[in-house]
């Protein structure tokens, strides 16, 4: 008797946070949806005014002298996300094989929480930290060793190699976890097979 108490008392709780939980769940989409429409509703109207086709293929952005192109931004964000993930991603793999198959417990006890650490880091800390540190490296580089091969133009440290690296350290901790996760299951699961 006294266990159907509890269980009903229990599945009512449950019930409970399931319907909290759908309604957080449905005004974070909704918030999003909500983002979306107001900047397309905002940013349709000067589209078809400038110009689809001149506003996504355009090469120059002179917002001084109303020319809006944004092409460029959009290869070098594509360029940008390609190398930090064929850079990331084999790191972070290859970190992950250590902390589950070769790490001492001792050392993956240290660096798990230090990876899942980084993970908390809000990307405008890592964005900062990339504007103040990685760009001057390569400002530094490209005018020092390498200043005879670039031209001056290039030597500012502005590159898709900057926002790349920034990008690799923004990933890297996620595709630690999740891939050590993976592996420790996968693990866990052939051992229980033999």
């Amino acid at each position: 008797m006294f266990q159907k108490v509890r269980n009903r008392k229990s599945n009512i709780e449950e019930s409970i946070v399931k319907k909290i939980l759908l309604i957080m769940a449905l005004t974070s989409v909704l918030s999003l949806g909500l983002i979306a429409f107001f900047i397309f509703m905002e940013g349709l109207p000067f589209m078809f005014n400038y110009g689809i086709t001149e506003f996504i293929f355009g090469t120059t952005w002179d917002p001084t002298n109303q020319v809006y192109g944004i092409f460029p931004m959009i290869v070098g964000s594509v360029l940008a996300t390609v190398l930090a993930i064929s850079i990331g991603a084999p790191i972070g793999i290859a970190v992950a094989v250590f902390l589950v198959e070769i790490a001492p417990p001792r050392v993956a006890k240290v660096i798990r929480p230090a990876v899942q650490l980084m993970e908390g880091i809000p990307s405008v800390v890592i964005g900062l930290f990339g504007m103040v540190i990685i760009l001057d490296l390569i400002r530094r580089l490209s005018r020092g060793p390498l200043s005879e091969f670039l031209p001056s133009t290039y030597q500012t440290g502005y590159s898709v190699l900057a926002g790349a690296i920034i990008l690799v350290i923004m990933i890297l901790p996620t595709i630690i976890s999740i891939s050590a996760d993976a592996f420790e299951l996968c693990r866990r699961n052939i051992n229980k097979q033999l």
